[in-house]
């Protein structure tokens, strides 16, 4: 029941000998319907569970110790009794978002080279399940350099969440039923094996990929980097290797498994699996919208015949007719029509029984569509938004904390065994003299490390009347929503929980629907999906937002100790018209937390001097967004190096005596 997306990611993998990811909340099905693929297959298959403490030899085989006698005297070395990931075809990474990273890492190469220690791995697919990245279950966010090894990326989720009540119905009535309520395919798929699947290789190399769906699939690429704003300084991963080379051998594999020997401008469509977090939610929401407008472009302004097709013209050439797109172009010649219809006759119906075989699977629930964000209908042009962007990351890389030890962490450095429990750890040759001749002093053994990941970032935006301006345009307002969703995907980058506030003449501290009672969460389309709210209110009061802020950094400070990355981002169009105006006491607040305040000015004129010292107090930088409302586009500038212009003492006792 569902799951229609992974379902057609699995099969994918397992024809492009591509690796699937699948991630989604606890209970929904996902360990299960990998496994049930697995065995559909039909091939040898090894499934692990990872865990806080997981080591290497967990996934590739038991450890041995090996004592080699040379002239030169005896050598001790630490061998490897192949299993797991070096003898399996498909295999099953259940949650390998708890995964440590000395595990990742052996992972990681094996994945992208298949091989290790020089030998080829059998490994055709790889299939990973995860949870997302939400306080509510206690892990971090995956690694880019993890996430790109995954061709295929999926989310999954549920039906009772999703509201699909008669779906609930038929899985309750199935799993009522004892006849069915075992896991399908669990012997494989009838009359597939190791030769099957080695007539599916030979099949997919020869589907052709036109030269014109090369041209439309390059101009895809080009709009969600020149359009969307992906390219250079974005952290979102369109990377060659996945577009380049895997997503074209992905789209033969679509075309082989509906019993075609060339790919056609449908296939473009399975780009959505390959997208899903390799671009910010809400473009891969419209990625489906994406490709149609380039589509129709490419229809409506057909590149020049000569520059179409497979080489050029020649001998092969049909007389004088033009190029066709899809199947008619790439007809095969008459010797080996029959053998070609033949052998695709043979792979579609292999290609049938595995698609009955996922059909009639049973699973929980349906496919997960994903937290869609109220985007932005007319998002501002912000000139220099890459250089704010890259600024602000620079400042929260430059903040890390340091290596703290960590039983899950990386080995880094020796230190004295402490007990016979810590045998894994500790140094071969070391270990095996010492059981050769018992002593009280043990061995030395490996220290494991890890960096404090992520940290805390706040982001303060000013939602006061004065930010509707122009009233019709609502440009402040829009630089300002567009602004806070692009820094939200940096702290997405740099695995930050983020919170959000915004202030007009009162603070509003906002809770997304994932995030439950706490206020810095993981739930970055949460954040988005408030940030796109333009509506303003009030006059503009700095002291209270601020102060709520800092009274949540004080919670994490307390919690997480000192070492964390604790940043706020304050947007605002002016000075504060309430409240205390210089922000004397919170500036010292934010400075024994050790919060760096980064402001961004929205307006012409002087930069604001509250603003301006509090984010040089805190040692923070400044941008000043300067707004064009002719042509309705924003330039941001950083004015961290300029003087700052301080208040006038009589403007300050006038502002006082008005507040009070």
């Amino acid at each position: 029941v569902g799951h229609e997306d992974a379902k057609e990611a699995l099969l994918l993998g397992l024809l492009a000998r591509e690796h699937v990811y699948i991630e989604g909340p606890p209970g929904i099905g996902k360990t299960q319907l990998a496994e049930v693929a697995a065995d559909a297959a039909g091939l040898s298959r090894f499934f692990y569970q990872f865990h806080r403490d997981t080591r290497v030899n967990e996934l590739i085989g038991d450890a041995t110790i090996v004592r080699e006698q040379t002239p030169d005297g005896e050598i001790i070395r630490q061998g490897v009794r192949p299993g797991g990931l070096l003898e399996a075809n498909v295999c099953v990474l259940d949650d390998i978002s708890r995964a440590p990273g000395e595990a990742l890492n052996v992972l990681l190469r094996m994945l992208n080279e298949r091989k290790y220690a020089g030998t080829v791995l059998p490994l055709r697919c790889a299939i990973a399940t995860g949870n997302p990245a939400r306080e509510e279950f206690f892990n971090e966010p995956l690694d880019p350099a993890v996430l790109d090894r995954f061709t295929l990326q999926v989310s999954a989720g549920g039906l009772i969440k999703g509201a699909n009540w008669e779906a609930a119905a038929k899985v309750v009535r199935q799993y009522c039923n004892s006849a069915a309520a075992g896991p399908a395919g669990k012997n494989g798929v009838a009359g597939f094996s190791a030769t099957q699947w080695d007539r599916y290789d030979k099949g997919l190399e020869v589907v052709e990929f036109p030269e014109e769906l090369m041209q439309v699939l390059l101009k895809i690429m080009t709009a969600l980097v020149s359009e969307h704003g992906l390219g250079t300084g974005h952290p979102s991963l369109l990377t060659d290797r996945t577009f380049l080379v895997k997503a074209p051998r992905v789209m033969r594999a679509r075309a082989l498994l509906e019993g075609r020997t060339c790919c056609i401008e449908e296939d473009l469509y399975v780009l959505r699996l390959l997208t899903r977090f390799r671009i910010p939610e809400s473009v891969h929401d419209r990625i489906t919208e994406i490709i149609d407008k380039v589509l129709e472009e490419h229809r409506e302004n057909p590149p020049p015949p000569d520059q179409v097709g497979q080489g050029g013209g020649g001998e092969g050439d049909s007389k004088g007719d033009p190029p066709q797109s899809g199947r008619q172009q790439h007809q095969p010649s008459q010797e080996n029509a029959s053998d070609q219809e033949k052998t695709k006759t043979q792979e579609s119906t292999l290609a049938s029984q595995l698609v009955s075989a996922l059909k009639y699977m049973k699973f929980f629930l349906d496919s997960l569509r994903g937290v869609t964000p109220q985007i932005n209908n007319d998002p501002v042009n912000i000139e220099g938004a890459e250089m704010l962007l890259k600024s602000l990351s620079g400042s929260l890389q430059r903040s890390n904390a340091d290596l703290g030890c960590n039983a899950g962490g990386v080995p880094r450095q020796w230190r004295p065994m402490r007990c016979l429990s810590e045998a894994e750890d500790a140094d071969v040759v070391a270990l095996s003299l010492w059981c050769s001749t018992p002593s009280p002093l043990l061995p030395r053994a490996a220290q494991r490390q890890r960096t404090e990941r992520g940290g805390a970032m706040a982001i303060i935006r000013d939602i006061s009347d004065s930010m509707s301006r122009p009233r019709q345009e609502y440009l402040l307002a829009r630089c300002a929503s567009t602004t806070v969703r692009a820094i939200v995907e940096l702290a997405r980058s740099s695995h930050m929980r983020v919170g959000y506030t915004e202030f007009g003449d009162q603070s509003f501290k906002h809770f997304t629907r994932d995030s439950g009672k706490e206020f810095f969460t993981r739930d970055y389309p949460g954040i988005q999906e408030l940030a796109s709210n333009l509506a303003t209110r009030g006059s503009t009061h700095y002291q209270q937002a601020i102060r709520e802020v800092l009274t949540e950094f004080e919670k994490v400070a307390q919690h997480a100790g000192s070492e964390k990355r604790l940043h706020a981002v304050m947007l605002s169009d002016g000075e504060p018209t309430a409240g205390c105006r210089d922000l004397k006491e919170e500036r010292a607040w934010a400075q024994r937390l050790k919060v760096c305040f980064h402001t961004i000015f929205i307006g012409t004129g002087n930069y604001p001097p509250v603003l301006a010292r509090l984010a040089t107090d805190t040692g923070g930088r400044r941008f000043q967004a300067l707004p064009y409302y002719a042509s309705g586009r924003v330039r941001v500038v950083d004015v961290s190096q300029e003087p700052l212009m301080e208040m006038p003492k009589w403007d300050r006792w006038i502002h006082g005596m008005s507040a009070w």
